[in-house]
């Protein structure tokens, strides 16, 4: 953005590499930019400006906006019941244009269903966190918000999870899915499973291999709970 005056100073300004131009009247030797994004670097210079035309710019000075509080939550949150007294939660942070500063942290809360209050925990460093001594066969709500110097971001919505009634079996590796359905589209294909038929057997997820003439030459891992798959851009 270019600040420029008829008689007076022409201030530019460079915003991720891009330059726009407006004039303004500048009153005095200051001037407030406003509507600026969070936390982010502004490269600018001041130059003195009269009806001969502008006159030699000052340096390139670069300034960094002050940070914030996240403006969004985590994505991609998923739950996995890991053993009858634990369930694992996992997340990815938010959108980088929203994270308005450096991520210190993750505060999350969870509650079993159909109890009043919430209670909190703190993860500062891994994208992930297990909740142990948990009640067995029992269901729980989590949400997660991820925090800056400056304080939480709004919390997601609420995943729910059951812990199972009895540990599961990982002593030995599962059967295949019990059936599997295919279903060709003209650029895509859709995929659909079901678990294999020992309940007692702990899975953990589904690894998908696809490709021309060969089923591995393209793997994808997906959440134990999900019972489909879409093949894109084929």
């Amino acid at each position: 953005m270019n600040y420029r005056k008829r008689r007076g100073e022409y201030v530019p300004i460079n915003i991720d590499g891009a330059v726009a131009e407006r004039s303004v009247e500048v009153n005095g030797q200051s001037y407030k930019m406003e509507g600026l994004k969070k936390f982010t670097v502004y490269s600018l210079r001041v130059l003195a400006l009269n009806r001969y035309g502008p006159g030699v710019t000052t340096e390139d000075m670069s300034i960094t906006t002050l940070s914030d509080v996240p403006s969004a939550p985590p994505q991609n949150i998923s739950l996995e019941g890991v053993l009858s007294r634990s369930i694992k939660v996992s997340w990815q942070p938010p959108p980088p244009n929203s994270q308005n500063g450096f991520i210190t942290g993750y505060k999350l809360r969870y509650r079993k269903t159909g109890r009043r209050g919430d209670q909190e925990a703190i993860e500062p460093n891994n994208f992930w966190y297990l909740f142990t001594g948990l009640e067995k066969g029992s269901q729980y709500s989590f949400q997660v918000a991820a925090m800056t110097a400056n304080g939480t971001g709004p919390a997601s919505e609420w995943f729910t999870a059951e812990t199972p009634e009895n540990d599961l079996d990982e002593s030995q590796v599962p059967n295949q899915p019990s059936s599997l359905h295919v279903r060709p589209l003209p650029n895509s294909i859709i995929m659909s499973w079901t678990p294999p038929l020992n309940p007692n057997i702990l899975v953990r997820g589904y690894i998908i291999g696809y490709g021309v003439g060969s089923p591995y030459a393209e793997t994808v891992r997906v959440d134990s709970k999900q019972r489909y798959y879409s093949i894109e851009n084929l």
